[in-house]
């Protein structure tokens, strides 16, 4: 199994201990519409809202800003730029944002939330609520939930929407067939190739 499986399977079991009666969980899949796929690491939803997880199971000491494209990764032999994981789950959620109002006029809240491995340590500035590692990932995320609840009663909105209604509309857009797997790694290699010729270049 991948590194980033074995973080992404750590992850999912921390979800599935959450209560049932107020969560539901996916494990990873492509989300996929209109030819265009997105890698879902982890889906979560709440009475509250959906969080679109992404999953980084890397250690070293990882700095920079939230608002920043790239964070760095500082290792005893190695100092490397990575590209902003809460920009990635940032754009995972306005996908699947803008396919659930376009077609099913569903206006929900959908978050993006990152977490880490325990090895990793953390020295991110802004605001840093919807990033956590593993250990605490539980006591996050049900903490931020309430956070969501406190300002939907605040701004009288009501999460109208059943869960496990919620969690099937989306994964009617999961694709994990070959194919679809093969062109999307294609696809994100090649992002990937472009985005380190644009740090080393």
């Amino acid at each position: 199994m991948k590194k980033g499986e074995t973080g992404e399977k750590k992850v999912i079991n921390i979800l599935r201990s959450l209560p049932s009666e107020h969560f539901r969980s996916s494990e990873g899949f492509l989300f996929s519409y209109k030819g265009r796929t997105n890698q879902i690491d982890c889906l979560m939803v709440s009475r509250n809202a959906v969080y679109v997880i992404e999953v980084k199971n890397i250690g070293g000491i990882i700095t920079g800003n939230i608002s920043d494209k790239y964070w760095w990764q500082e290792q005893p032999l190695r100092h490397n730029r990575i590209y902003n994981p809460m920009r990635q789950a940032s754009r995972q959620a306005q996908r699947i944002r803008e396919v659930l109002q376009y077609e099913h006029d569903m206006h929900l809240n959908i978050l993006p939330f990152v977490v880490f491995s325990n090895d990793s340590i953390l020295q991110i500035e802004g605001e840093t609520r919807s990033i956590s590692k593993f250990y605490n990932l539980a006591e996050t995320i049900v903490n931020l939930d309430r956070l969501v609840n406190d300002i939907n009663k605040t701004n009288n909105n009501r999460f109208i929407w059943d869960k496990d209604y919620v969690m099937q509309t989306i994964l009617n857009y999961s694709n994990n067939s070959k194919n679809a797997i093969k062109r999307h790694n294609k696809y994100a290699y090649a992002v990937k190739k472009s985005v380190e010729e644009q740090l080393y270049t």
